[in-house]
């Protein structure tokens, strides 16, 4: 293959935004490493942006050339079947190259919202071995009737366990095929049989809240003026990422002066990590929903409960904030994601109990919030979900956990 300086300029790019970001990654440091002048680089791709694009397209198109475009149909219990696919798409979704793609899709998704909805839709589409497997499956009345494409990122989704891994937490790929396998499970025979069999073992410790010194032990101001400076340091870090905010705007919205912050912080980089702990503390459950009539009424709206509060504009700025910094704060972004699966968990546990159905594990709860959210789907992409769709999917979701997918022998 000829070495042009285009091909160059791709394979040098993809190597420093990947590892670096966009924002991180400079045009000069492109052109120096490429060995290719500004002035031919501009004349290929007119602005960074178109070149980010590019490079994003052939790196999703180079890993979804890696998993497998066909299936066979002939062999094997399909939770096996599912399992050994779900296995390689784990391991490409679980590698540094995807880990990076996802961080530039989110840096696209706060700053080119329909270059990020583009780099989404190839994501979801480039594997179609799984859906023409379950339609397979569906056609010969092993499967309920559903949308082939929908279930298979469904599976793709719990398989993942959503956002988890790109939260710093440490990967161990045999215990995260275990736990798929189990989740596989879930969606296939439905939690009323899942449960029956569910190991404990597979489940994590929930992550503890990172010790960082406390305000109080330097307090100089008042509790109200600390809560103005949170709330205008949050507003800033989550528009603008830890690069792009500043101070100086900071203490323009809050009224506090910069002396004052670097006094109880001690740099900008104290005063973010205050600001994650701050935006990462568990919302209020008790407006969770009460229980209906039967359990899968009840479910479906502590699933729609879930799926609404995951779409709030701040908690979307908050999770694409956060697994960008997760390398960087790795313990303050398992602690935040955990947060949302013990709060889960509690509602979750309460609910099933009040019907007599098993308490969920905690691999159970999070496969529901998984579920319940669509995993990574709405976190990197600037598509957010209508009213009736979030119905749909809240639907779609409890009737998932609930019943599995297998067609009931009649």
């Amino acid at each position: 293959m000829a070495d042009t300086a285009d091909e160059r300029l791709k394979t040098v790019a993809r190597q420093l935004f990947l590892r670096s970001g966009f924002e991180e990654t400079g045009i000069d440091l492109i052109a120096r490493e490429a060995r290719v002048s500004k002035q031919s680089m501009y004349e290929l791709y007119p602005t960074k942006v178109d070149l980010f694009g590019a490079v994003m397209r052939d790196v999703i198109a180079s890993i979804s050339a890696e998993i497998p475009s066909e299936l066979s149909i002939a062999s094997g219990d399909p939770a096996t079947v599912i399992g050994d696919v779900m296995k390689s798409y784990l391991a490409h979704f679980l590698s540094p190259e995807n880990m990076g793609l996802t961080r530039a899709q989110l840096v696209a998704t706060r700053c080119f919202p329909h270059l990020a909805t583009e780099l989404h839709n190839r994501t979801i589409s480039g594997a179609p071995a799984l859906a023409h497997y379950l339609a397979s499956l569906m056609q010969d009345g092993i499967l309920q009737e559903w949308d082939p494409a929908a279930l298979a990122r469904r599976f793709g989704s719990v398989a993942t366990q959503g956002t988890r891994f790109l939260m710093g937490f440490p990967i161990h790929r045999q215990r995260q095929y275990n736990q798929a396998r189990y989740s596989i499970d879930l969606l296939l025979n439905g939690y009323r049989r899942a449960a029956q069999f569910s190991d404990a073992t597979l489940d994590d410790p929930l992550s503890e809240e990172p010790r960082f010194d406390e305000i109080q032990k330097k307090r100089r101001i008042t509790p109200q003026r600390i809560e103005d400076l949170m709330d205008a340091a949050s507003d800033e870090f989550l528009n603008q990422g830890f690069r792009g905010a500043r101070i100086d705007h900071i203490v323009e919205k809050s009224g506090v002066g910069a002396a004052t912050i670097y006094r109880q912080f001690g740099d900008k980089r104290g005063l973010f990590q205050q600001v994650l702990i701050h935006l990462g503390r568990p919302g209020d459950v008790t407006d969770a929903p009460r229980a209906e009539t039967t359990v899968g009424a009840t479910l479906q709206r502590l699933a729609r409960w879930l799926l609404d509060r995951h779409l709030h504009p701040r908690n979307l700025l908050y999770q694409r904030l956060m697994i960008c910094e997760a390398e960087r704060y790795p313990d303050i972004a398992r602690w935040a994601y955990d947060g949302q699966v013990a709060s889960t968990a509690s509602v979750l546990t309460q609910r099933l109990v009040e019907f007599g159905m098993p308490i969920p594990s905690l691999l159970a709860s999070r496969t529901f919030y998984t579920l319940a959210t669509f995993g990574v789907r709405f976190v990197v992409t600037a598509e957010n979900p209508d009213s009736s769709q979030r119905a749909a999917l809240s639907r779609e979701a409890t009737t998932l956990f609930l019943n599995g997918t297998r067609e009931r022998s009649r």
